[in-house]
């Protein structure tokens, strides 16, 4: 299949300055618009000019230069490329959660991520699998495979333009995705977003061990920044899990072996119920009724566990505070061998609304992803299928394509195993590019045709 321009292939490797600088031309007129809408609407509802909001930059930007300074390097290529002063776009990044907009959804009963995994004796035989559907503004988000020099190769989905990430898989073996956690009044203004932590995980975090001891310094360092509500990260390896809850000074954590675990948006570890804070009956019934739904759900299959069925409960839509909503703007599955390979673990993506997307399996082999999946084409694609047709009775025809995206997938993988054993890495690599490039492709052309018949 000739590749046309949005089907160019999107290699994010190199030095900071140079991924930046290649990420920002694909993100530039969206990333401009959020800027603009974020300091009109902070100096509408807030009152906050944007020289005072520049400002308030600098707690970030320190914990940016001693934790991440690669981050400052690619922030200052972004800004350059998409042409906005590096403090505007450095305060964007320091402030976006306590955007009004954005932290309406946060302490709302409308959105609340839901996550779930399967470890151990409880997920399929030699791979670990952790699931997030994101619930957030919507808005356009990006799909990315990132390595910058000194860091960890990994994949992830975030909102344009957050430098931080919502979910990941790296090629350490170790999958993470954050989750609104209770209500709480232990709270910092200044610090890095959950996002922000998510994203120093996927680049420095080769275990559920290193993550905890980076998550534990970050909090007991007050590095953590929240505003109304906790936290709960849920991570993956090889052979276990781990959930963390934490606030901006506390945090409680628990391994999770040989069984599945849900989470929706409530802490239910015992040390941090005390740090919980008085919340609407609205919102604890949210949360509380998407827990024990997908927990049903989950349970139901027990011993037939898989990717594909956390993908289908990740579609649920009912009966009341359904898993799939109108605040779902995408999801992941990742699968991680027990027998690590790191080119041969992979994630199902799907970006956009679930009931107007596809999965699409991507391996972390791959060199980068199409175009449109990085500068947000794909996301917007399902979004105006989504807006044609939420509220009438028009469904996606979803489980044929996806089938056959996984019948496909495993034969790629034995090929490629094949080729990895010989020791032909560069072919197993081109092999996993070509073909789940194609995948996408195939996905988002279906996705365009089912917008022109609407």
């Amino acid at each position: 299949m000739a590749l046309n321009a949005d089907h160019e292939l999107i290699v994010l490797k190199g030095s900071a300055a140079e991924v930046g600088l290649r990420y920002g031309r694909l993100i530039r007129e969206h990333a401009r618009r959020k800027l603009d809408q974020f300091f009109e609407t902070m100096e509408k509802q807030q009152g906050l000019s944007d020289a005072t909001l520049i400002e308030q930059r600098g707690r970030y930007e320190e914990l940016v230069g001693r934790l991440a300074p690669w981050w400052a390097q690619e922030s200052r290529a972004i800004a350059e490329e998409i042409g906005v002063d590096e403090e505007r776009f450095n305060a964007y990044q320091a402030l976006r959660e306590v955007d009004p907009g954005v932290l309406k959804e946060k302490i709302g009963i409308e959105t609340g991520c839901t996550s779930f995994m399967a470890v151990g004796k409880a997920a399929p035989e030699g791979v670990s699998l952790l699931h997030k559907n994101r619930d957030y503004t919507v808005d356009a988000q990006t799909v990315f495979i990132k390595q910058i020099e000194g860091t960890y190769k990994y994949l992830a989905s975030t909102d344009i333009p957050n430098v931080g990430v919502a979910y990941f898989q790296n090629d350490r073996g170790l999958a993470g995705a954050s989750n609104t956690g209770s209500p709480t009044d232990d709270c910092a203004a200044e610090g890095f977003s959950e996002h922000h932590v998510m994203r120093l995980l996927a680049e420095k975090a080769a275990s559920c061990e290193e993550a905890l001891e980076l998550v534990r310094e970050l909090v007991d360092q007050g590095h953590f920044v929240f505003n109304k509500s906790g936290v709960m990260t849920l991570l993956v390896d090889q052979d276990k899990g781990l959930v963390i809850e934490n606030t901006a000074r506390h945090l409680a954590y628990r391994w999770v072996e040989g069984e599945t675990l849900v989470r929706a948006n409530l802490f239910l570890l015992p040390r941090m119920k005390a740090w919980e804070a008085e919340m609407t009956a609205e919102r604890s019934g949210n949360s509380t009724t998407r827990f024990e739904r997908a927990s049903h759900l989950l349970n139901e299959s027990r011993g037939e566990l898989s990717a594909l069925l956390f993908n289908e409960v990740s579609r649920d839509v009912g009966p009341e505070h359904p898993i799939c909503r109108d605040s779902t703007v995408s999801a992941f599955t990742s699968v991680i061998p027990d027998e690590y390979e790191a080119a041969l673990s992979y994630t199902w993506v799907a970006d956009g609304h679930l009931k107007h997307t596809y999965y699409i399996p991507l391996y972390l082999g791959m060199e980068g992803v199409p175009k449109f999946m990085v500068d947000g084409s794909l996301w917007k694609r399902a979004h105006t299928l989504h807006e044609q047709n939420a509220s009438c009775s028009y469904s996606l025809e979803q489980e044929g394509l996806e089938r056959e995206f996984e019948q496909d997938r495993e034969a790629l993988e034995r090929g490629a195993k094949a080729l990895l054993k010989e020791g032909r890495v560069e072919e197993a690599r081109a092999a996993l590019t070509r073909e789940c490039a194609g995948f996408a492709r195939k996905a988002y052309e279906r996705l365009t045709e089912e917008a022109r018949k609407r």
